[in-house]
């Protein structure tokens, strides 16, 4: 007698994360439905894609705009809290000022923290995710330069990378390059 297997579902939960469901789903909405190992397989993201959805201005460097999906509008924004980073330290912090001991955040895979800078890249080999490549140096263009160096060969499908994304109407970048890297 032949068993039939069930499909299960699969639901992810967010806590602590003050991102609207609307600016949430403009990524979610690309692997809703999927299975975990098809999902790695329909969006390789580097931190420089995450980072430009964390600006106050989108698309960056446009003044004037609407804030990214996972920023805070200008009147709100600082260097401290880019949407998620002064959430997740705050309680833990006013402890600290105030004489206390307590690890930069209370969620225990985030006891650092976390922040959001250029130089990452998810590897890939034939079409699967095996792993993936995270520098920091001494300028985020020239980790952009390093990473791409470090994963030769084992770039995403050019499919899949964050740079066919558009939100609003702007493509996302995958990594970035300085115009003249000797300088």
């Amino acid at each position: 007698m032949a068993v039939q297997e069930t499909p299960r579902t699969v639901q992810a939960v967010a806590k602590f994360v003050r991102v609207s469901p609307r600016k949430a789903r403009l990524v979610t909405d690309n692997i809703r439905g999927r299975s975990v190992p098809e999902a790695r397989t329909i969006l390789a993201f580097t931190d420089r894609a995450g980072g430009f959805l964390h600006r106050p201005f989108f698309p960056d460097g446009i003044n004037n705009s609407q804030a990214g999906p996972f920023s805070r509008e200008i009147n709100e924004w600082s260097v401290f809290n880019v949407g998620l980073q002064l959430d997740l330290i705050k309680t833990n912090l006013q402890t600290v000022l105030s004489g206390g001991a307590a690890p930069c955040t209370s969620i225990p895979s985030l006891a650092n923290g976390i922040q959001i800078f250029p130089g990452s890249m998810p590897l890939y080999k034939n079409g699967v995710l095996v792993g993936a490549i995270g520098i920091s140096g001494d300028g985020v263009d020239q980790d952009d330069l390093i990473t791409a160096g470090g994963g030769a060969g084992f770039a995403p499908p050019a499919s899949i990378r964050s740079d066919q994304v558009f939100v609003r109407g702007v493509r996302l970048p995958f990594l970035k390059f300085p115009r003249s890297p000797n300088l």
